[in-house]
């Protein structure tokens, strides 16, 4: 609410209007890997790390010592993370949509480094297209969509937008149920 009342970037509006344009198109499944599960999904016999940002811990508040993302970023990166999956949510992570756009820029400057850049996943409580509107303005690979919260009606709707902004979608299950 606050976002809105503020006035969206005209970058954000962008993007939530191809969603909006999307919106009565059939869902698409693709048979390709996208990018990010590409890098995620290595041979057999090796580990992915998925690194995670947060500035606070459910149980026990914020974190005291915690490293700014411009900081973290590039060691994340170094130390071998495939992904950085940034927790938006205020309440639950404690960051915001500033430090999934601050790991994004960071990460875009290390396009010529060794290893490179590594892909930012947004880990909201995504309810609403504009936040994936949001998320795709901002550069992000990827946001997490968790079925058990939002249903099947809305994750459906969330998939088209991802697609409409060519992100890549997450589907968060929590049991084999949701998983069918």
């Amino acid at each position: 609410r606050e976002y809105i009342a503020g006035g969206m970037e005209d970058e954000v509006m962008e993007h939530y209007n191809k969603i909006k344009a999307a919106k009565d198109e059939p869902l698409k499944v693709s048979q390709q890997m996208g990018a990010l599960q590409a890098d995620l999904t290595r041979r057999k016999g090796t580990i992915t790390v998925i690194a995670e940002y947060k500035r606070k811990l459910i149980d026990s508040g914020y974190i005291k010592e915690i490293f700014e993302p411009a900081i973290l970023s590039n060691e994340f990166r170094e130390f071998g993370a495939s992904a950085i999956a940034v927790m938006c949510d205020e309440r639950m992570g404690g960051c915001t949509y500033d430090d999934l756009k601050t790991f994004v820029e960071d990460q875009r400057r290390n396009r010529n480094e060794v290893p490179g850049p590594i892909k930012i996943i947004n880990n909201d409580l995504i309810i609403d297209e504009l936040q994936i509107a949001r998320t795709a303005a901002y550069g992000a690979h990827a946001a997490v969509i968790t079925l058990g919260i939002v249903g099947a009606e809305v994750t459906e709707t969330l998939l088209k937008a991802c697609a409409a902004v060519n992100i890549e979608a997450i589907v968060a299950v929590t049991s084999k149920e949701e998983a069918q």
